[in-house]
């Protein structure tokens, strides 16, 4: 077991490293380099997957070499997470978090759950993702580390956005757009962008809409632009809820091309649904049900699905009932009773979930001031 656990390693070292014989040529020029050097190297070409790849499999090798340093393994396997395959991800980041338990530091173990929470969630694995978040909060509290417990708050905001606590999850996202805002300018705006869409779902429409304004000129003031479409994307769906469906549609589209070339198939399909939901309000059917069934196309190859979208499939169901089509009709009843499982499901756990959290901390959580209130 321990011996096919050493090839599994090696294998999945190989696959952080490229093939190409350039790559390892460049790999051995680093191999008489510091730990911190090559971690830093890796930090300033992190927007360049190829060569962070590179500076990460190198920290691996060179940590592996050191091998009593659990502290620079830990760093090491998070590097290699970045730039790895999806079906990867989570083996680097168990050996992330075993290792950093092994060094006995609870901030690189908060550290490390919280990585690996954000890989479940950005795979649509809520409750994994919640799990570990809660996991490192319990570590990070524990800590005067502003920056990490932020970072948390930013997280398990999302989760309440999720789970329909709008207020709460406003909360914490103004929290983060404060502190971030001098700190990390992508930080920033990621939490810009998650506080206009919570606007949204209150009602505050105009907030929204100034939100991310403010969010594309800071943008630009940074020289941080890589975000923009996710704010039109934004505005879209605020237009779509002000009843503007022609502004929604258009703002949808624009922003969908770059969506899809990174593969963010949540906000497909969240664009999607609007641009259907925009259709059907302009009395466009035909149009409206093309784009419900693509939303349909993800849930049924990525299992992902929102409350909202889950309104799509009524729609099918009434388009098809109008047309006498039983067949389809009932083929999206069916698929309408399979979002609603897992919907349930999710609901039911992070709820409980949270609110034992809350209670935890109550009871028997010293107070703090960078506590994050669930």
């Amino acid at each position: 077991m321990i011996q096919k656990r050493h090839v599994v390693i090696l294998l999945l070292m190989v696959h952080c490293a490229y093939s190409q014989r350039s790559s390892n040529s460049r790999l051995d020029t680093l191999s008489d380099k510091s730990f911190d050097y090559l971690h830093n190297r890796f930090g300033n070409s992190i927007n360049d997957p190829a060569k962070s790849t590179i500076y990460a499999t190198a920290l691996l090798l060179n940590a592996k070499e050191e091998k009593v340093n659990f502290n620079h393994l830990a760093l090491a396997y998070k590097a290699c997470i970045i730039n790895a395959d999806k079906s990867v991800r989570l083996f680097y980041a168990d050996s992330m978090i075993t290792n950093a338990k092994k060094a006995n530091s609870n901030e690189l173990i908060g550290s490390c759950y919280l990585t690996k929470g954000i890989i479940h969630y950005r795979q649509m694995e809520h409750i994994k993702a919640l799990d570990n978040y809660l996991i490192a909060d319990r570590y990070i509290s524990q800590m005067d580390n502003p920056a990490l417990a932020h970072k948390t708050k930013y997280e398990i905001g999302k989760i309440k956005y999720y789970l329909g606590f709008y207020d709460e999850a406003i909360a914490l996202f103004r929290e983060c757009v404060a502190f971030f805002k001098e700190e990390n300018d992508r930080a920033y705006l990621n939490s810009m962008h998650m506080l206009g869409l919570s606007y949204v779902r209150i009602g505050k429409y105009d907030l929204a809409t100034a939100t991310n304004n403010l969010a594309i000129e800071e943008g630009r003031l940074f020289e941080e632009t890589g975000m923009e479409f996710y704010f039109e994307h934004s505005e879209g769906i605020n237009q779509c809820f002000k009843e503007n469906y022609t502004v929604a549609i258009k703002k949808l589209n624009a922003a969908l091309p770059e969506i899809i070339q990174l593969k963010d198939y949540a906000n497909e399909a969240i664009a999607y649904f609007y641009i259907g939901k925009s259709h059907w309000s302009l009395k466009q059917r035909d149009k409206a049900v093309a784009y419900f069934k693509k939303v349909d196309l993800i849930f049924k190859r990525e299992e992902y699905i929102l409350p909202d979208l889950r309104k799509g499939y009524e729609y099918l169901i009434d388009y098809y009932k109008e047309r006498k089509n039983t067949d389809l009709q009932l083929y999206y009843i069916s698929q309408l009773l399979k979002v609603d499982k897992i919907l349930a499901q999710d609901y039911k756990y992070l709820l409980k979930k949270l609110s034992r959290n809350m209670i935890r901390r109550n009871l028997s959580m010293p107070k703090k001031i960078l506590r994050i209130r669930c």
